[in-house]
């Protein structure tokens, strides 16, 4: 590390100067020595605080907790048959209706087989640039709370929003042979997780199943360039959350202006 001052007033009094800390190098991990350093050992498993299988079998010094991402809430429409005029599906609140040509917003063509059906209501819910008029009404709008994909005549509709407030959205159909729905409402939505545990003080090798009693940081200022960060760390607004809700409220992370060696004074 490096702590090089420049008093006030030198080399002569009266000329403005200024005071400058820099601390360590690019794969350095400590910023600053405020607060002070702080390790606790705990036990870790690969369901723990500490994900290890995500980390792989060797985890370095430096090494963060792994931000969980969420998940979005879906569920899927099957397409038994092609469908029947007027046959409607409702899709978080807006109504879909299969009709053999189309005229009016929300209306959806039939298609020739299951897979075109299916094909046509993923194009209205999606509202597909280019689709308008020919697989779908004129005037239908992207449905604002999910998106739509087609396998083989089944429509997988996944919420917009991470985590669990997708579960609400609904789904119903009138059809009672030709289009089913898997569910009244889409599930399987959960919430990110950023509770980081601390930053690993040690090279840790576990193999995966296995439980051991791992050392952490729990205080200490760090650098995030020379942390090891997980890659659903993949931007710099996810770093920053990194310890929302954390047991180590004692924990900075501070990102250095330059990225090379450190400046002489």
């Amino acid at each position: 590390m490096t702590d090089q001052t420049i008093k006030y007033g030198d080399p002569a009094p009266g000329i403005a100067d200024f005071e400058s800390e820099s601390w360590g190098g690019p794969k350095e991990i400590l910023f600053g020595d405020t607060p002070a350093i702080a390790s606790q050992t705990i036990m870790v498993t690969p369901a723990g605080k500490l994900d290890l299988d995500i980390f792989s079998v060797v985890t370095e010094l430096g090494a963060m907790a792994v931000f969980t991402p969420g998940v979005s809430a879906d569920e899927d429409i099957t397409f038994t048959g092609v469908g029947l005029a007027n046959e409607t599906i409702t899709v978080a609140g807006v109504v879909y209706k299969m009709v053999a040509a189309v005229n009016d917003p929300g209306d959806v063509l039939i298609g020739a087989n299951v897979t075109e059906s299916a094909e046509n209501l993923v194009a209205a819910i999606n509202a597909t640039p280019g689709d308008a008029g020919t697989k779908y009404g004129v005037g239908t709008l992207e449905n604002d709370f999910v998106s739509a994909a087609n396998a083989a005549g089944i429509v997988t509709v996944t919420a917009k929003v991470v985590g669990a407030a997708g579960n609400a959205i609904t789904l119903a159909t009138d059809s009672a042979t030709h289009i089913t729905v898997g569910a009244a409402n889409l599930s399987g939505g959960t919430a990110a997780t950023s509770n980081a545990y601390g930053v690993l003080a040690t090279e840790v090798h576990i193999p995966a199943g296995v439980s051991a009693m791992v050392p952490v940081y729990r205080a200490g200022h760090f650098d995030g360039g020379a942390l090891k960060w997980d890659s659903s760390f993949n931007s710099e607004a996810r770093q920053r959350v990194a310890f929302e809700g954390t047991k180590s409220p004692s924990i900075l992370v501070s990102h250095k202006k330059f990225s090379d060696d450190d400046l002489t004074v």
